[in-house]
């Protein structure tokens, strides 16, 4: 049944429950808030297909040579080669942490996209590559479509780089999704679903249990009506140890890769340090 036929059926007093989304770190956009590169502050860089590089995947083919400009175009792949590098470079120190794994690099400011803007599609450049990088835009449509509005459908993303202990710590964010929950909850005058995908069904585990430590589990009977996850890797991800067996992620359907992109096909020994390292 159609969300539009949903919503024509259903009554006011049967009016949907109030969901949050809590997604995975796929769907969990990030963006650039302060940097030392002013033009980057604003970019959003979780995740953004041209700036680290992979836009080509999604846009193959190119117009044959002419053989009287091989030098002309060796010299300007040369120079895209050397800009995508670059672009490569610039991304990886706005997006990677420091090495205990929980600061950012000095006048990097990282938080991610607040609302359904940061889990609908993993790109938010528009064109193909946006159309086809959905993870929550059609759920969130169909939502809309049963009766959901702002007050009712809404995201917690999170910045998916961080322990939870430092996501409270630093951003305060179990403590500000609880508001969020109960705000939802007074508004609408029914309990909370969350919907929770992947990495965000730990995530919101970790919230149910860190809800029950600060304000008990009567907090949880108010205002939490459904625990639903969608994707959850509850019993491990064995995908991962087959990777790492086979040092091989030819298997793997990860998305937005070709099945038989060297991407893949390449074993990933740079991951695994089998053996030590220098002297």
């Amino acid at each position: 049944m159609s969300g539009r036929r949903m919503g024509r059926r259903r009554g006011k007093k049967d009016s949907p429950l109030p969901i949050l989304i809590i997604p995975g770190f796929m769907s969990s956009g990030l963006q650039v808030e302060a940097s030392p590169e002013h033009s980057w502050e604003g970019r959003r860089v979780w995740i953004n297909m041209t700036q680290i590089g992979l836009s080509k995947l999604l846009h193959r083919g190119r117009p044959a040579r002419d053989d009287d400009d091989d030098d002309e175009d060796d010299d300007a792949d040369d120079e895209e080669r050397r800009m995508e590098i670059e672009t490569k470079s610039r991304w990886l120190r706005h997006i990677s942490l420091t090495s205990d794994m929980m600061t950012e690099r000095e006048g990097v400011k990282v938080r991610p996209i607040p609302g359904l803007a940061g889990v609908d599609y993993l790109t938010g450049e528009g064109g193909l590559s946006h159309l086809v990088s959905y993870v929550f835009g059609p759920v969130i449509d169909v939502l809309r479509e049963a009766g959901l509005d702002d007050t009712s459908l809404q995201a917690a993303p999170y910045d998916w780089r961080l322990p939870p202990h430092k996501l409270e710590e630093r951003d305060r964010y179990f403590t500000r999704t609880m508001r969020q929950v109960e705000t939802m909850r007074m508004y609408c005058q029914k309990p909370v679903v969350l919907l929770c995908h992947s990495l965000g069904t730990k995530t919101g585990q970790y919230f149910l249990n860190f809800a029950v430590a600060k304000e008990g589990q009567e907090w949880v009977d108010h205002n939490i009506a459904t625990f639903f996850c969608a994707g959850a890797p509850h019993l491990g991800a064995p995908k991962v140890s087959e990777a790492i067996l086979s040092l091989s992620l030819s298997h793997a359907r990860v998305w937005p890769f070709p099945r038989k992109s060297s991407i893949l096909n390449d074993p990933p020994t740079f991951s695994f340090p089998l053996r030590q390292s220098g002297p």
